[in-house]
């Protein structure tokens, strides 16, 4: 391979310039790393009330899981509806960052879609372990290898729901499945998990604080994407 040399004090140089970008972006994964961690245990002491917010002391309740979030069931055959809807598939949902990195539209569809609301709490059924997990924002349809939770409203809030299939106690029952090449977890598990919950004060205080560690994490996520691409476009 014939290479462009520059003389050995510019090489210096060039390397130096790079250098800093790549100082920068490892000190960014580093932060990641330990906001996510953060993130977890935080997310494990409140959701169990081992740590307890300023001003709330009233005892937790106990109920299924069935009872604070309903299993949407609305399905929508693309192929005879004729308005067209944002569609989610697994992919399009980011793993463990609560993301929606993409989607598609009902017109490219073949096969039945769930349907879901804002509010709408998605979580990938195929393969839970990945965490796969998405507040809706908006009204649309997913791939029914997404379940559709719906949180009962005089019980639960979509915020606490999205926090709580988040937790490692969630994410192990689900993992309880039927199959081994393609495992999805079993509602039937699911809908009888015995889950704590505090009044609804209390969850939506709970939520804004975990709200606002998830919005930290993905700032260091898009912080480092970018850092990547400067220093991309700088060898080039």
């Amino acid at each position: 391979m014939n290479l462009l040399v520059p003389p050995l004090p510019e090489q210096q140089k060039i390397t130096k310039i790079l250098h800093t970008w790549d100082k920068a972006i490892t000190s960014a994964e580093c932060l990641l790393i330990n906001s996510k961690q953060q993130k977890k245990i935080t997310l494990r002491l409140l959701l169990t009330g081992k740590k307890r917010l300023s001003g709330f002391n009233s005892s937790w309740g106990e109920l299924y899981f069935s009872e604070v979030a309903s299993l949407g069931k609305e399905k929508l055959n693309p192929k005879i509806e004729n308005d067209i809807y944002d569609c989610v598939e697994l992919e399009h949902i980011s793993q463990e960052t609560s993301q929606l990195i993409g989607l598609t539209t009902t017109n490219e569809a073949v096969s039945s879609k769930s349907v879901f609301k804002e509010g709408s709490v998605l979580f990938g059924k195929l393969r839970p372990y990945l965490r796969k997990h998405w507040l809706a924002n908006r009204c649309g349809v997913c791939s029914t290898e997404i379940w559709v939770f719906n949180a009962n409203l005089e019980k639960s809030t979509p915020e606490y729901i999205h926090q709580l299939v988040q937790t490692d106690f969630f994410v192990d029952a689900s993992n309880i499945s039927s199959g081994t090449h393609m495992p999805r977890a079993d509602w039937n598990v699911v809908k009888d998990l015995v889950v704590t919950l505090p009044s609804i004060e209390e969850q939506k205080k709970i939520a804004e604080v975990l709200t606002v560690a998830d919005r930290n994490i993905q700032n260091l996520q898009q912080k480092i994407t970018h850092l990547k691409q400067e220093k991309k476009a700088l060898m080039q």
